[in-house]
């Protein structure tokens, strides 16, 4: 019986350690269920100027993230930080190349993704000198996924997304979007 109560002690301990919750994914270090004052400040204090708050509480941001023009959104549920929303205005051109960059950082910060897709259809293939073509096209895709909320993605418009989703968005994903359905 004390095996088993040190082993769920250590256990416990081990979840409650700083290294445990440091593989949570949090964007400039913000913490989840922060709220919008707090979330304000945080980004200010890192180089983020924060610009609007639309009619669902939500503020926009932006600023330079990896040496490129940025805008972001802290999405709140209950007025608390459940989501961040990253969009890097990369040139078409260095979109591929700016993607490999985030995916890097983000492997080195949280680990091997879950999973990663890089995908072409034809005519289009890897290697063809077509890719940001095929991107655009919708003939090719680029994104990975981390299995605790955290993806990057490349969009049909060659922008880098990085996308942050606590545990809490996935129920207000779903309210916004029967709110939006609702007009139907």
């Amino acid at each position: 019986m004390k095996t088993i109560l040190r082993a769920a002690l250590l256990s416990l301990a081990f979840l409650l350690s700083p290294i445990a919750q440091a593989q949570s994914p949090l964007f400039a270090d913000i913490k989840w269920g922060s709220t919008v004052e707090e979330v304000k400040r945080q980004l200010i204090g890192k180089g983020f100027k924060p610009t609007a708050t639309d009619k669902d509480g939500d503020l926009k941001f932006e600023g330079k993230l990896l040496g490129e023009t940025m805008a972001g959104w802290a999405m709140f549920s209950n007025k608390k930080l459940a989501k961040v929303f990253i969009v890097l205005a990369t040139p078409d051109r260095r979109a591929i190349d700016k993607y490999n960059e985030v995916r890097k950082v983000l492997v080195e910060k949280y680990g091997d993704p879950s999973d990663t897709f890089k995908m072409f259809r034809r005519p289009y293939y890897e290697g063809d000198g077509y890719e940001e073509q095929a991107i655009r096209l919708g003939k090719a895709r680029y994104s990975t996924f981390w299995g605790n909320g955290l993806y990057v993605a490349i969009t049909d418009r060659l922008a880098v997304t990085i996308t942050y989703e606590s545990d809490e968005w996935g129920e207000e994903g779903d309210r916004r979007r029967a709110k939006s359905a609702s007009a139907l």
